[in-house]
């Protein structure tokens, strides 16, 4: 318990950059088949997601909330994983909703395939 509270300790000085070493590198697990995030379960009791579309600014579409909402539930019932860092990616944490995804849709449309469902999760 004190190494895995040096070790958050560790996490927490350097702004959630993990220095690399062997023994993490053999002791990080990734979780594929995402597009939008990067998740990475650290020491068996840390799950790092990382919004991952730079080029939109982390923007918030429903691709990027379904992968979320997967990868939170997934971290939530790993009895292992005690805690979940959430960060975003290069410059942004997220710019907020991605208005590109609705631009072409009106409001009825919009509201009718319920676009926006995943942000009461």
């Amino acid at each position: 318990t004190t190494k895995k509270i040096n070790m958050l300790s560790k996490i927490v000085r350097t702004g959630f950059r993990m220095q690399r070493t062997p023994l993490m590198l053999s002791q990080r697990s990734f979780s594929a088949n995402y597009q939008n995030i990067i998740y990475e379960k650290k020491n068996d009791s840390i799950a790092f997601i990382q919004l991952n579309r730079p080029k939109a600014l982390n923007a918030l579409c429903d691709d990027l909330f379904t992968e979320l909402l997967d990868a939170v539930q997934t971290a939530d019932q790993d009895k292992d994983v005690g805690a979940i860092v959430l960060t975003g990616s290069e410059k942004a944490f997220a710019a907020g909703a991605d208005i590109k995804e609705m631009k072409d849709k009106s409001y009825p449309q919009t509201y009718q395939i319920n676009m926006l469902t995943w942000w009461d999760q």
